[in-house]
C-alpha cells in the first residue's frame, strides 16, 4: 500500500457506517481545555516532523487526526493543512488522491478547501495540469455551492491553455447551469485576459450569450466589456463617448469597476488625457456614485503618481478641490503626496500643500482624524520655517494630551520665531529651556531625516552651539564665545561615548570642526 494513507480510510474510521464517532460508548469525554490542548499538540507533533524533514510522518499524524472522533470537529482544519502541506512539497498527485477521497467521505469539509488545488497548479504555472485537474472537478459530483467556482477555474484554465475555440461553448453552459448573473462573474477575469491577446472574437461571443439571458447583472457586465473593447483597440474617443452615455446606467459598483479598467488601460497607453476626461466627467455628473467618485479621484491622481512630478499633484489636488471633491475624499492623496511636495524646493508649491490640509482640517467632523492633519500642518509649516504657523498648530491643541511634549514643542518653536523676529533674548531663554529637557534624555532620539541617533549630549551640544551662533550674530563676542565652549565640552562627552566607526561620530566630529576657535589671548 502507498505510505500515503488515503483520506478515504481514515474518515470510514471516523464515520463508521452510522454517523459522525461511531458510537457513543466509544468517544471519551474530553475537558475543553485538555481537547484544545490535544489538538494544538498534533499541529506542533506534524510542523516539528516536516520541519525535521520527515514529511511523510507529519502527513501520518495528520491523516491520524482526521481518523480519531475526538477531532470530529476541526477535520476541516486538519484537511486543510494536510493540502498545505503536499502542495508545499508539490506532491499534486497526493494531495489530488486525497482531494477526491475527502470529496466522497465529507463533501462539506471537501468544499471548504477547494480552491487549495486549483490555484496551486495555476501558480504553478502548469496549464496541463491545471486544465486536467479543473476538467475533474465540474464532471465529479461537487457539492452545488461550489459548481460555480469550479467553472470559474475551469474556464480560467482553457483561457490560460489558449483553448479559446472553446470559450462560445464554455459561455453557453455557464449561461444555462448559472444563469446571466453566475456566467458574468465567471467570465469576468477571462474577459480581460482574451482581450490582452486581442481575441475581440471570442469576447464578442462571450458576451452575446451573456446579452441573450436578459439578465440585468449579465447586461450591465456586457456594457461594462463593450467599453472595454474600446479601450483594448485603442478607440479612446469612442471610450468617452461611450463611458458619458451608459456609466450614470450601471450600479455604482459597476460603473466604479468599468472606470478602473479603463484608466488602468489608459495609463498602459499613455493616454492621461482620457484619464483625466473620464474622471472629471463622473466627478462633474455622477454625484450619487460613492464608489466610482472615489476611484476617479484615486485615478486621477494616479496620473501625476506615475510622471512623478509633484507640481502635477498639488494641482490635480486643487483641481479636485474646485471641481467639488470633499475634504476627507481629498485627504488620502494628500497623505500619500505631501512629503514629496514638503521636500522640493519650490517654496510656493509648499504654501499651496500647507493650504490644502489647512481646508481639509477645517471640513473634517468632529470625529475626524484632527491629529493626523494637524502634524502634517506642523511638519510642514517647520520645513519652510514658517513657526507662527507652527506655533498656531501647537496652541490649538496639537498633541496637547502628551504635555511634557507639548511644552517642549512649544519652547522649541517659540524659539525659532522669536529668532525669526529678531527677539534675541526671548530666542536664547527658549532654547535654554528646550536643553533642560534634553538633560533628561535616558534615550536617543533618531532624526527620521538622516536615520541619526541623537545622544543626549550630542542634541545639547548642538543647542549650545546655536546659541552661540545666535550671540555671535548679534555681536556679543564674549556670551558667544561661552556658549561655543559649552558646545565644545558636550560633543567631547558626546565622542568618548560613540563609536568611532559609526555616522554619529562623523557627524560630531564635522560639527566640532565649525565652532569657532577661541580668541587667542593676548601675551602677558
Amino acid at each position: 500500500m502507498s505510505r500515503i494513507i488515503l483520506v478515504l480510510m481514515a474518515m470510514v474510521l471516523l464515520v463508521g457506517c452510522g454517523g459522525k464517532g461511531g458510537t457513543e460508548s466509544a468517544v471519551v469525554e474530553t475537558p475543553a481545555v485538555e481537547h484544545e490542548s490535544s489538538f494544538n499538540a498534533l499541529f506542533s507533533q506534524a510542523r516539528e516532523r516536516y520541519n525535521e524533514g520527515d514529511t511523510d510522518a507529519a502527513v501520518d499524524l495528520l491523516v491520524a487526526g482526521l481518523a480519531d472522533p475526538q477531532y470530529a470537529d476541526e477535520q476541516s482544519s486538519i484537511f486543510r493543512s494536510l493540502l498545505e502541506l503536499l502542495l508545499l512539497e508539490n506532491r499534486v498527485i497526493d494531495a489530488q488522491t486525497n482531494y477526491l477521497a475527502m470529496l466522497n467521505a465529507s463533501p462539506e469539509t471537501a468544499s471548504q478547501t477547494f480552491a487549495m488545488i486549483p490555484s496551486h497548479l495555476k501558480r504553478q504555472e502548469d496549464p496541463a495540469g491545471y486544465l486536467a485537474w479543473t476538467e475533474q472537478m465540474v464532471t465529479a459530483p461537487l457539492p452545488s455551492n461550489i459548481m460555480e467556482n469550479a467553472y470559474s477555474y475551469y474556464v480560467d484554465a482553457n483561457v490560460q491553455s489558449k483553448m479559446d475555440d472553446k470559450m462560445d461553448a464554455l459561455a453557453l453552459t455557464c449561461c444555462t447551469r448559472f444563469g446571466g448573473a453566475g456566467a458574468a462573474r465567471i467570465f469576468a477575469r477571462p474577459v480581460n485576459a482574451l482581450l490582452d491577446r486581442d481575441n475581440y472574437d471570442a469576447v464578442g461571443s462571450i458576451l452575446a450569450r451573456l446579452s441573450a439571458t436578459g439578465d440585468e447583472s449579465a447586461a450591465h457586465f456586457v456594457t461594462s466589456s463593450e467599453m472595454t473593447v474600446l479601450a483594448a483597440r485603442g478607440e479612446w474617443d469612442a471610450v468617452l463617448t461611450a463611458f458619458v452615455a451608459k456609466a450614470a446606467t450601471l450600479p455604482d459598483t459597476g460603473s466604479k469597476l468599468a472606470l478602473r479598467s479603463l484608466c488602468d488601460r489608459a495609463m498602459a497607453a499613455n493616454q492621461s488625457a482620457v484619464i483625466d476626461q473620464l474622471c472629471e466627467h463622473v466627478i462633474r455628473a455622477m454625484p450619487a456614485a460613492t464608489g466610482t467618485r472615489s476611484q476617479a479621484v484615486s485615478s486621477y491622481m494616479a496620473v501625476a503618481v506615475k510622471s512623478k512630478h509633484v507640481a502635477d499633484s498639488v494641482a490635480r489636488l486643487q483641481k479636485l478641490k474646485t471641481l467639488g471633491v470633499d475634504s476627507q475624499s481629498l485627504g488620502r492623496p494628500l497623505n500619500a503626496v505631501f512629503y514629496d511636495v514638503m521636500g522640493s524646493s519650490d517654496l510656493p508649491l509648499k504654501q499651496s500643500a500647507l493650504e490644502l490640509v489647512e481646508w481639509v482640517l477645517s471640513e473634517l467632523p468632529a470625529d475626524g482624524p484632527k491629529a493626523q492633519y494637524q502634524a502634517l500642518l506642523m511638519d510642514g509649516s517647520v520645513l519652510i520655517n514658517d513657526y507662527r504657523r507652527a506655533l498656531t498648530v501647537l496652541e490649538s491643541g496639537f498633541r496637547a494630551d502628551d504635555a511634557m511634549w507639548h511644552s517642549m514643542a512649544i519652547n522649541k518653536v517659540g524659539a525659532h520665531l522669536a529668532l525669526q523676529e529678531g527677539r534675541v533674548d526671548d530666542a536664547i531663554a527658549m532654547f535654554r529651556s528646550f536643553m533642560e529637557h534634553v538633560s533628561t534624555w535616558t534615550e536617543s532620539t533618531v532624526d527620521p531625516s538622516t536615520g541619526l541617533a541623537h545622544t543626549r549630549e550630542m542634541s545639547l551640544g548642538f543647542n549650545a552651539k546655536r546659541i552661540g551662533d545666535i550671540l555671535r550674530d548679534a555681536g556679543r563676542a564674549e556670551e558667544a564665545a561661552a556658549a561655543y565652549a559649552e558646545a565644545r565640552s558636550y560633543y567631547a562627552e558626546a565622542l568618548a561615548a560613540l563609536a568611532t566607526d559609526s555616522s554619529e561620530y562623523e557627524y560630531v566630529k564635522t560639527e566640532v570642526a565649525t565652532i569657532p576657535a577661541p580668541a587667542s589671548q593676548p601675551a602677558p
